[in-house]
This record gives structure tokens, C-alpha cells and sequence, in this order.
């Protein structure tokens, strides 16, 4: 085990407890790589930041829609899904006709309001043909 002092682009010094062989020099590879990035408060700091900035996006986006219920990070984060969710199905409804069984099946997506049901189905989010065959499960 070694200990290098290593300067991050943030301008922190650290402490790192680099382990392993020093084989063609892999500490110092490691070392200089770790420098390449921020420390580990900066880099958890930054993401923190981004994660406010995405929900807050996503609550503008879904402001007119129903409140989530769940804990502040599960609907923090249903929020963000939800919005991407709705874009998706807006693109692929674009200038389409539902019929009342399509519309209610919509409407009942939407009409979602457990923050850990769209957390978990959250993989549909991409694909919006999967949000859609959901609403329709919502609907029955």
C-alpha cells in the first residue's frame, strides 16, 4: 500500500491510499489518473447539483400533472422519470387519434401517483410503445 498526495482538477490535495502491484508502474498510472479528476466531495457536490437541476427541470415539465407521493428522493427521481416518460408518448402520439379506450389508458398513466410504481417501471421510459402498453394495464 502506498500513499500518494494527489492535487484534483478542483484544486483539493488528498490523501490516497493506492494498493496493488506497482507493475509497469500501474500505481503512478493510477495516481496521475486520479488527478485527471475531482475529488470525491467536488464530484459528489457536482452531481448532487445536477440531479436538482434534472428534477427541477422535470417539475416544470409535469407541474400541471398529478403530486407524487412517496419520500423526497423517490419522488424526486419518479419525477424526472415521469417527464421523460411524457415526452416519449408525446412524440409517439404526435398528430395521432385515440380512441376512449386509448384516452383512458392515457389518462390513467398520468393519473399515477406512486412515486415507486414509476420507479419501477422506469425501464419503459424509453421506449414509448412500454409506457403505453402499461397505461393500457392501468386502464383494465
Amino acid at each position: 500500500m502506498a500513499k500518494y498526495e494527489i492535487t484534483h482538477t478542483c484544486g483539493h490535495v488528498a490523501t490516497h491510499d493506492i494498493v496493488g502491484t506497482n507493475v509497469n508502474d500501474e500505481r503512478a498510472r493510477k495516481a496521475e489518473w486520479l488527478s485527471g479528476k475531482p475529488c470525491l466531495e467536488c464530484d459528489r457536490a457536482a452531481k448532487a447539483a445536477a440531479r436538482k437541476a434534472a428534477a427541477a427541470e422535470a417539475t416544470a415539465t409535469t407541474a400541471d400533472m398529478i403530486a407524487l407521493k412517496g419520500s423526497d428522493k423517490q419522488v424526486a427521481w419518479a419525477t424526472t422519470i415521469r417527464a421523460t416518460a411524457r415526452a416519449a408518448v408525446e412524440k409517439t402520439l404526435a398528430g395521432a387519434k385515440l380512441n376512449d379506450a386509448q384516452t383512458a389508458a392515457i389518462n390513467a398513466l398520468w393519473a399515477q401517483a406512486d412515486a415507486g410504481w414509476w420507479i419501477d417501471n422506469r425501464a419503459n421510459g424509453d421506449i414509448a410503445m412500454g409506457w403505453l402498453r402499461e397505461a393500457s394495464k392501468l386502464a383494465r
